[in-house]
């Protein structure tokens, strides 16, 4: 068997909700790491293959009925054997797959998944109560994958403004998490991914200074925050900040 012909030495699923930063994570993976393989697939979003499949049993909160489904998982290795199980004719075995899932602030990331729901067309994405009702959301997912990964070190918790921060120190911890060989002794970002426009330094120092908070008014916050789980955030790594 030549080198071309090496199955690849990890296979990887990647999950987060929308504007997380999922392309990003998955680009800089593939542009910096050997032998990485990524099993997600696009097609049926109710399906726990894709990269935005809701595991949490709290299925009324749902945002987009595409993403509705039945199932119910009370374990990560009830989870693993779900997911491995789909992945029929990749040879793929129970307890081999390695999960990354992003996350981004939440009072960062309200106002971008509001536009995406404008944008496509979400139910309810006219009423402005109803997109408070997005943090829930967020809650339940992150407070799910919080579970997974407490019961499995194959399980890697990223955020998105470490990626921009530290890219160096967070890709080494995935590394070594997944126990990967990287390609060159540097990282190497990038400044684009698919679906998306050039993210220039500017922008990036806008993002890295900007005050989320700030953006909200006293009256808002306070509704996102009973929306919004303050130990789940608390978790992620996420501070709270009261007007």
């Amino acid at each position: 068997m030549t080198s071309s012909d090496r199955m690849p030495d990890s296979y990887l699923m990647l999950y987060g909700l929308q504007r997380t930063g999922t392309n990003y994570l998955r680009e800089l993976m593939e542009e910096n790491f050997n032998a990485i393989r990524f099993m997600n697939h696009g097609d049926a979003r109710a399906l726990p293959l894709h990269k935005h499949f809701r595991p949490y049993e709290e299925k009324v909160f749902i945002p987009d009925h595409r993403y509705l489904n039945n199932f119910r998982f009370e374990s990560f290795a009830g989870f693993d054997s779900c997911v491995s199980g789909m992945l029929t004719g990749e040879m793929v075995e129970t307890g081999t797959l390695k999960y990354l899932v992003t996350v981004r602030d939440p009072l960062s990331w309200h106002p971008s998944i509001c536009r995406f729901a404008r944008k496509n067309r979400w139910p309810g994405y006219r009423r402005r109560s109803l997109n408070h009702q997005y943090m829930i959301d967020y809650s339940l997912f992150y407070g799910k994958w919080l579970d997974f990964s407490d019961q499995s070190d194959r399980v890697v918790i990223v955020k998105y403004e470490d990626l921009l921060r530290q890219l160096e120190k967070t890709l080494c911890m995935i590394g070594a998490a997944f126990h990967l060989e990287r390609k060159q002794d540097t990282f190497r970002d990038i400044d684009r991914v698919k679906m998306s426009r050039r993210f220039t330094d500017k922008k990036r120092k806008a993002y890295l200074e900007d005050q989320p908070a700030d953006r909200f008014s006293g009256g808002e916050l306070l509704i996102l925050y009973r929306n919004l789980d303050p130990r789940i955030a608390e978790r992620l790594g996420y501070k709270l900040v009261n007007d």
